[in-house]
């Protein structure tokens, strides 16, 4: 099974180059704060200034811990909404401002001066925690900066991974067009048809692998077709191997109406058919049967294509991984941590390759 958490290069970047960034940003913003604290008690005398440094050292060291702290949650609710984060961020902002000026300068001003109202105390720790507040939020401003600085880049990272992967695939694809072996099996069952005077399905097989070779052709591999426009070209593939495995091998889709439009990768589909075909129904003589099925869950699309074979057998694990691990590479550079890619062996027999990936319409 695969599933494509956070785990790509991309994602990467984002873990282990935020974070330092985010502690030498909180290390330059709590030191200016300490140094603009102390330029304000130097206004009340050298002495005075020089009595309550360590004290707002302690309170600076203190703030920068704190903000560290506030980052830490803030990452765990990388996944959640903007909205949720800004407000949780907003939220945390206050409190810590509140700790720092209620807490810290209160106590300061009930230690140095005894004697001082409560009240009076109350006041100017208000006041210190008020300028706290500003503080805090320049630190956010600088937090949610940085993430959006690191996810434009993880994203710019992630469009040049699509097109490498693109452009392998195509490749890959090419030589699938020119493989030696696809293009003997059609030729042999051209030929075949001819010598029994089947000339209607020998064109109509000429005109299959006519039309597919065009569509890989005009579709590159980093475009998106509609469900119904990639299963015509698989249904395209797979007439040129009914006329090899003849009745004894069936294809159905089972695609909704509303599902039909929904935009897919173009050929995304292609590998896991030409799996199928090749360890489900080449290696028997029994009826198999290949089905590519489309559904809707929690507002993403699946796709699964599954057989009636045997499943995966150890000699194919190989030549299988290839496969899906090209898919599996495609739809971690186009979609990130929204492409998924389940493979199960079905109970009774058989076996199912499953695609997550948004729901997305022209």
């Amino acid at each position: 099974m695969f599933r494509s958490d956070d785990d790509s290069p991309a994602g990467a970047i984002v873990r282990t180059e935020r974070l330092p960034q985010i502690l030498v940003a909180t290390a330059a913003l709590w030191l200016f704060a300490l140094i603009l604290l102390t330029g304000v008690s130097l206004s009340e005398g050298v002495e005075h200034m020089l009595d309550t440094l360590p004290l707002r050292t302690v309170m600076c060291v203190e703030g920068a811990g704190v903000c560290v702290l506030i980052a830490a949650v803030l990452r765990r609710l990388s996944a959640r909404t903007p909205r949720l984060q800004f407000l949780c961020a907003g939220a945390l902002v206050v409190a810590a401002a509140l700790q720092s000026g209620l807490v810290d300068d209160f106590a300061e001003q009930v230690m140095r001066h005894p004697r001082i109202s409560p009240t009076a105390a109350l006041s100017d720790a208000i006041g210190d925690a008020a300028f706290m507040v500003w503080i805090y939020l320049a630190w956010a401003g600088i937090y949610f900066a940085l993430v959006l600085t690191r996810r434009l880049h993880a994203q710019e990272l992630r469009s040049a991974q699509a097109a490498a992967a693109t452009l392998q695939a195509q490749n890959s694809m090419l030589r699938y067009q020119i493989n030696p072996h696809f293009l003997f099996n059609s030729l042999n069952a051209v030929a075949t048809l001819i010598m029994d005077r089947k000339n209607d399905l020998a064109e109509q097989v000429v005109l299959s692998v006519s039309s597919f070779l065009r569509f890989s052709l005009e579709h590159g591999l980093q475009d998106k077709v509609t469900l119904r426009r990639e299963i015509e070209a698989q249904d395209l593939y797979l007439s040129i191997e009914r006329v090899r495995f003849g009745e004894r091998f069936v294809f159905a889709a089972e695609i909704p109406d509303r599902l039909a439009g929904a935009l897919v990768p173009s050929l995304i589909l292609q590998p896991l058919v030409e799996n199928a075909v090749k360890y489900a129904v080449a290696p028997t003589t029994a009826l198999a049967r290949v089905t590519i099925v489309a559904a809707e869950a929690m507002g993403r699309l699946q796709i699964s294509v599954e057989d009636t074979g045997q499943g995966l057998p150890p000699t194919a694990a190989v030549g299988l991984g290839v496969g899906l691990s090209n898919v599996r590479a495609r739809l971690a550079a186009l979609y990130g941590a929204a492409g998924e890619l389940h493979c199960e062996q079905l109970q009774a027999h058989g076996f199912r390759v499953r695609l997550t990936l948004p729901l997305e319409f022209p």
